[in-house]
C-alpha cells in the first residue's frame, strides 16, 4: 500500500520514491541454485548471491514488495562425486551442505524468504512434481524428441560417465572440458561428442546406447534477439551464440539414478531429469512457493502475472539460463520467461581460482565469524570488486587497506563528526536545499546503478563513497549533520544493512530505512553513535583461511 498523508495525498518521501523508481510492484528474485557439495566461499557470494540481496533491499526501501526464493540443487552430479570422496550418501551430503550454505549466506546478511531443499518432505513433492509436469507437457505437445546416444559406462562401479564424471576436450575449441559444456567457449555437447573422453574415476569404460529426451527449440533467432536486449556482459551473449551455432535443442533427461526419475519402458536404462535444464522447472517451483507465501492466485510466471521476475547467475551457468531456461519458457504454453537476467564473471583469490583442494579459499562465514571484519564491510568490499564486467580479483592486502584505512577510517571519522553534532539540540527543520539537491543526485545515481536493466554493484558503491567524501563539509551544524546522516543511512542500507538500520533508528526512526519516511521529522537519540570497527590484518585473514582443511 502506498503511504499517504492524512488527507490522502502522497507524503513527500513517497512522491520522491515514485518519481525515481515508479509505482510499487511485486518482485520475485530467484538466485541460481548452488550445488550442495560444499559450502559457499567468497567467490560464490560476490556474484549472484550478494547481488540479489542488495537489489531486494534497494527495491524495498523504495516501497516495492520483494521476495527472494531459491534453494539448493540437490540432484546435481557433483553431489555424487562428494559422496564418493567421503563415503556419505548423496542425500546426507546434500542435506548437510544445504544447511551450511544457508549459514554462509546469513553470515553476510543475505536473507531469503524461503530456502528450499528438494529432498525435504516439505518441498520434495512440489519440486519433483513440477519437474515431471514440465517434461510431460513437452512430450504431450510434441516439442520433446527421443534421441539415441552413446554414453561411456563404467561396469565396475555401475556408473554412467556423464556430468562430473566425464572429462576430455571440447569438440569446438579443444580446451579441457567435462560434463556437457565447455567453460572456455560456451559450447555444449553430448558425451559421445567430447574429444579424448576419460572417467574422472580413472576406471575402464565401455559404451552403452541410451535413448534420452531433448527439447526442440522452434525459434533460435528469437532467443538470440531476447539475449541481445538483456544488457548482459559480452561473454554471456557469446556463450548463447556459440551454443546456437551448434545445437537447436536442449537436453531434458540423462541416464542415471540420482535425481528426479523419468519413467522409461521396462528393460530400458534408468533416466533422470537433467538438472541444468531443470533449473526452469525449479524456478517454477520457486514461483509456486511465492504463491503460498503471498496467496497470489496467479503464478508469477503466468503470462497474465504482473510480478517482475529476476534471475541472478554466474558465467558458468550462462548457457543453462540463456538457452535451457529461456528456451524452455519460450516453448512452454503456460509460462513466460524471466523479465531480467543478472550475470557476473568469476572472482579470483590472490590472482588464482578459489580451490578447496588446495586450501586456497575463504568461506563466507569464516571471514565474518573468524576475523574482526563485519558483515557490512565485507559486503561493501565484495561489491566494490564485483566481477560484473570482467574476472576480478580479491587481494587480501587490498581488503585490509579498505577496512583499516581507505573506507573504514573515513567512515569512522565522518560518523564521529556527525555524532558530535546531533548530540546537540536539533530543531525540526526541512533539509537544507543544497544538501537535498546533492543527495537526490547521489540517490538517482545509485538507483540507476541498481536498475535490473543495467545493474552494477560497483557503481552503487561509488554513490556511497562519493556521499561519504562530502560528509565533513556537512557536519558543521546539528541540522546539516542530521540530514546528511539520514541521507547516508538511506544510501548505504542496501549494501551495509546493519549500519544503515542502526543510523536510521538512532535518528529517531523505526524499522528499516525507506524513502517514504525520509522527510519525516524525528528526534535523534542524544547519545554518541559509537561506530567503531576493529582493524584487521593479513595475518588474521590468512589464519582464518588456514583453518580450512580439504574435505
Amino acid at each position: 500500500m502506498t503511504p499517504a498523508s492524512p488527507d490522502g495525498h502522497q507524503t513527500p518521501g513517497t512522491h520522491l520514491a515514485r518519481r525515481l523508481t515508479g509505482e510499487p510492484r511485486r518482485h520475485l528474485i530467484i538466485p541460481v541454485m548452488p550445488t550442495p557439495n560444499g559450502r559457499l566461499h567468497l567467490g560464490h557470494v560476490a556474484g549472484p548471491f550478494l547481488k540479489c540481496d542488495v537489489l531486494a533491499r534497494h527495491l524495498r526501501r523504495a516501497g516495492h514488495e520483494v521476495w527472494i526464493i531459491s534453494g539448493s540443487d540437490a540432484y546435481e552430479s557433483y553431489v555424487l562425486l562428494k559422496s564418493g570422496q567421503t563415503g556419505e550418501t548423496p542425500a546426507e551430503i546434500a542435506r548437510m551442505n544445504h544447511h551450511l550454505i544457508d549459514q554462509d549466506l546469513h553470515s553476510l546478511d543475505i536473507v531469503y524468504d524461503e530456502w528450499i531443499s528438494p529432498l525435504h518432505p516439505q518441498w520434495k513433492d512440489l519440486h519433483d512434481g513440477m519437474q515431471l509436469d514440465v517434461l510431460r507437457h513437452f512430450t504431450e505437445t510434441g516439442k520433446a524428441v527421443r534421441r539415441l546416444e552413446k554414453v561411456p559406462y563404467d561396469p565396475k562401479d555401475n556408473r554412467f560417465i556423464m556430468g562430473c564424471w566425464l572429462l576430455g576436450r571440447c569438440p569446438v575449441c579443444g580446451a579441457n572440458a567435462g560434463g556437457y559444456c565447455c567453460e572456455n567457449c560456451g559450447a555444449h555437447f553430448s558425451p559421445e561428442e567430447i574429444q579424448s573422453p576419460r572417467s574422472r574415476g580413472g576406471g575402464a569404460t565401455s559404451e552403452v546406447e541410451v535413448e534420452s529426451l531433448f527439447l526442440k527449440l522452434s525459434d533460435p533467432e528469437k532467443i538470440r534477439e531476447i539475449v541481445s536486449r538483456m544488457h548482459l556482459p559480452d561473454a554471456f551473449t557469446r556463450a548463447a551464440d556459440v551454443y546456437l551455432q551448434h545445437k537447436t535443442d536442449v537436453r531434458l533427461t540423462n541416464p542415471g539414478r540420482w535425481g528426479v526419475a523419468w519413467p522409461v519402458a521396462a528393460g530400458d536404462l534408468p533416466h533422470v531429469v537433467y538438472s541444468h535444464t531443470g533449473l526452469f522447472s525449479y524456478s517454477l517451483t520457486c514461483g509456486s512457493v511465492y504463491q503460498q507465501l503471498t496467496s497470489d492466485p496467479v503464478h508469477p510466471f503466468h503470462p497474465d502475472s504482473n510480478v517482475v521476475t529476476i534471475a541472478t547467475f554466474g558465467l558458468d551457468n550462462a548457457s543453462f539460463y540463456l538457452i535451457g531456461v529461456l528456451g524452455s519458457a519460450l516453448e512452454h504454453t503456460a509460462y513466460r520467461p524471466f523479465d531480467h537476467y543478472l550475470g557476473n564473471y568469476f572472482l579470483n583469490l590472490e590472482n588464482h581460482k578459489f580451490s578447496t583442494s588446495r586450501n586456497h579459499v575463504i568461506w563466507a562465514s569464516d571471514l565474518v565469524g573468524r576475523t574482526s571484519i563485519s558483515s557490512d564491510l565485507a559486503r561493501m568490499f565484495l561489491a566494490r570488486i564485483s566481477p560484473e564486467e570482467w574476472v576480478s580479483n580479491l587481494d587480501i592486502d587490498e581488503l585490509v587497506s579498505f577496512v583499516n584505512e581507505d573506507f573504514g577510517a573515513s567512515l569512522q571519522a565522518t560518523l564521529a563528526a556527525a555524532s558530535r553534532q546531533i548530540e546537540c539540540e536539533v530543531e525540526p527543520t526541512s533539509p537544507p536545499p543544497a544538501l537535498m539537491d546533492a543527495f537526490v543526485e547521489a540517490l538517482k545515481a545509485q538507483i540507476a546503478a541498481l536498475s535490473p536493466n543495467n545493474f552494477s554493484l560497483r557503481r552503487a558503491v561509488r554513490a556511497i563513497e562519493d556521499w561519504l567524501a562530502s560528509g565533513m563539509s556537512y557536519c558543521d551544524t546539528p541540522a546539516r549533520a542530521y540530514w546528511w546522516l539520514k541521507s547516508f543511512a538511506l544510501l548505504v542500507h542496501p549494501l551495509m544493512p546493519r549500519l544503515g538500520e542502526d543510523l536510521w533508528q538512532k535518528l529517531g526512526h523505526a524499522d528499516q530505512p525507506t524513502m517514504a519516511k525520509f522527510f519525516d521529522e524525528t528526534e535523534p537519540l542524544r547519545r554518541p553513535l559509537n561506530y567503531r570497527h576493529t582493524p584487521t590484518s593479513r595475518e588474521e585473514i590468512l589464519t582464518a583461511t588456514a583453518l580450512q582443511k580439504e574435505d
